[in-house]
This record gives structure tokens, sequence and C-alpha cells, in this order.
């Protein structure tokens, strides 16, 4: 007869906005954020650089997955966020540079002395 191997918890991704799932995979073959978007891309042909992953209110990262998505068969999917790959770089530079003058602010303005 056949043998069937057990399968552990299945991760699955969904969009954002549709709620449509774009993957459905052993969560034991995706154990790190890199490989997850490598499955994203393969499956729903989304670019690795446009995807950002959300679980538990967090962004992943291309780090190991936290233990209560890869490991509970009930965990909420993760949600995939596509981002315009050219702005979401611009807005990276907005941001370090709203953060460059904000910390100049403190340390060299009226508070320097606190």
């Amino acid at each position: 007869g056949s043998t069937q191997v057990p399968v552990g918890p299945l991760l699955r991704v969904v969009d954002c906005f549709s709620g449509e799932t774009l993957l459905e995979v052993p969560a034991d073959s995706v154990a790190e954020g890199t490989r997850l978007r490598v499955a994203v891309r393969m499956a729903a042909g989304i670019p690795v650089e446009a995807q950002r992953l959300l679980w538990g209110g967090c962004a992943l990262d291309s780090g190991p997955l936290p233990p209560g998505l890869t490991t509970n068969p009930d965990a909420p999917a993760v949600r995939l966020l596509r981002v315009e790959v050219d702005w979401h770089a611009a807005l990276n530079r907005v941001v370090s540079v709203i953060a460059f003058s904000i910390n100049k602010e403190l340390f060299d303005g009226p508070f320097a002395s606190v």
C-alpha cells in the first residue's frame, strides 16, 4: 500500500487586500523569510523585492520565521503587501532624511544639554 508521510502545519499566504490565497505550503519547508519569499515568487510571480510579508502585527524579515507561525496549525495566515519597488526605495530615503534631521535636532539643538 501507499505510505502517507505526516505533514506539519500548512503555512498560508494571502493577499493583504483581496484575501485571496496565494500560497499554501508545509511550514517546515519554508522555515525562513527568504525561503518563504522565494516560494511566493514561484507560486504567484511577485518579485521578492516587491513583497512585504506581515504576520502577528510585524513584518517578517529574511531570518527564521516565528515559532508560533511554523508550529501552530491554527496560526493566522501571513499577509502579503505588494509594494512598488521604486516608491519603497524613495520612501526609505525620505524616512532616513527625516530621522537624521530629528536626531540632529535632538543632539545639536536645545535638548543637547539635557
